[in-house]
């Protein structure tokens, strides 16, 4: 029997599968009717390549999804998607700006991108201690270090895609930090230290993310169109706050009826031991 939960986070996970479906086949569709206008079609096969791993990434959710029927089901497979696409989305905007092709410098991206993957890995099955906290930092540390190396080699950063890069990738540091810290912090939402609140709006960040990566920096490549990107900036950001905050309140309201329900049974336990006939004392003569 699955229940509102589960059938919330299968209800994302859809929209993942064909949200990255789209985008995947219409970067390829234009990949191929593309000629002459293209001026960056490294920029456009690195992007077509993220969508299409997430595609996969997502197939693979909904399928292990479906095959747990498990509202607390623990999608470990996201982190090696994103260890992947998100690396892929990191040289699209690296490339965009021009960044310099050196060994080093690709090498130490893929380092960073791929480090702070493995990290989440282990956050996302922890609870908070003094090792967790460590690790938290460290992660971090190598994020805002490869925002730094990004900007810094690019010698023509396109600054919309930029900014959008580093607000999306940085809002699973932010989950991150929020579920080990749910229980310290009292303003942060309970459902996300449980697994089907995290796993939710891990879900819905990961599709917008890298949507609003693609829509943002897509423009350069058919060239120096700022005004364009700006527009697809703001708006993606707009959209991935309308999809965060819906699912949010969804939550809320699922986990309200869910404490409801523990406490209607908490009272029926207690009605039930209260009406239990006391025992006759001859029983233990």
């Amino acid at each position: 029997m699955t229940n509102a939960r589960y059938q919330l986070r299968v209800h994302y996970t859809r929209a993942a599968l064909a949200a990255h479906f789209v985008s995947a086949v219409s970067l390829s569709i234009i990949a191929g009717g593309a000629h002459s206008s293209v001026t960056n079609g490294t920029v456009l096969t690195l992007l077509i390549a993220q969508e299409w791993v997430a595609l996969v990434g997502a197939m693979v959710a909904m399928v292990r999804l479906w095959w747990n029927e498990d509202e607390n089901f623990f999608n470990t497979s996201k982190w090696a998607e994103y260890s992947v696409s998100a690396t892929l989305g990191v040289f699209a905007i690296f490339t965009s700006g021009e960044g310099s092709a050196e060994a080093w410098v690709i090498l130490v991206l893929v380092f960073l991108s791929s480090t702070q993957q493995i990290l989440g890995r282990i956050l996302d099955e922890v609870t908070y201690s003094s090792k967790a906290l460590a690790q938290l930092v460290l992660a971090w540390a190598f994020q805002v270090t490869e925002f730094w190396v990004v900007a810094a080699s690019a010698p023509s950063l396109r600054v919309p895609p930029y900014v959008v890069y580093v607000l999306m990738w940085s809002s699973f540091g932010v989950l991150c930090t929020a579920r080990l810290y749910v229980a310290k912090w009292g303003w942060i939402p309970v459902w996300l230290g449980e697994r089907w609140g995290s796993e939710l709006l891990y879900t819905v960040l990961g599709w917008t993310s890298k949507l609003s990566l693609v829509v943002t920096t897509l423009p350069y490549v058919y060239g120096d169109h700022t005004r364009v990107s700006v527009a697809m900036a703001v708006l993606s950001l707009l959209g991935t706050a309308g999809a965060v905050y819906w699912t949010q309140v969804s939550a809320a309201k699922l986990y309200a009826r869910k404490m409801r329900t523990v406490v209607i049974n908490e009272e029926e336990d207690d009605g039930e031991a209260a009406a239990a006939p006391l025992p006759n004392p001859s029983d233990f003569a």
